[in-house]
């Protein structure tokens, strides 16, 4: 299990760029709040992901709300919704990955009303309604799979 973002960085990168990711990849706004100031770029990637995509994990346990802020604020101060990063994975796209298929569907509003582009595709060729689409057969594989067992 990764204890914190810094278990992730493999490349330099500031203090306050760091501090700031992992307020976005744990949901901290306060956190948030005393670094977004202090960092030049917050479409400067860090391990291939922008501080948008980072703050759209939601596979920790956190406020949504203090999600929601962080999102809509990294968006009104120019974090592009689009960015992808080597495999070709955008916020809109990482939010319904991390999902497990039962993604936020507020945070997926807010990307998209601030221009995230949900037919842009990854590196495989799918899309925001490609990955929704395939968590939603997996999980009802999954279900099928344990209904049978029982």
């Amino acid at each position: 299990m990764v204890e914190s973002i810094y278990d992730l960085l493999d490349i330099d990168t500031s203090k306050e760029l760091q501090k700031l990711v992992e307020a976005c990849w744990v949901g901290d706004y306060l956190k948030f709040q005393k670094y977004i100031d202090q960092v030049r770029s917050i479409n400067t990637p860090i391990n291939g992901n922008t501080p948008l995509i980072w703050a759209t994990t939601l596979s920790m346990q956190v406020n949504l709300k203090n999600r929601e802020l962080i999102i809509t604020e990294l968006l009104l101060l120019g974090a592009d919704p689009n960015f992808q990063n080597q495999e070709g994975t955008t916020a809109l796209i990482h939010l319904v990955q991390e999902s497990g298929g039962e993604f936020n569907l507020e945070l997926a509003r807010i990307l998209i009303m601030h221009g995230a582009d949900p037919y842009l595709r990854d590196n495989q060729g799918y899309h925001f309604f490609d990955h929704q689409r395939l968590n939603f057969e997996k999980s009802m594989k999954r279900s099928v799979t344990t209904t049978r067992n029982i």
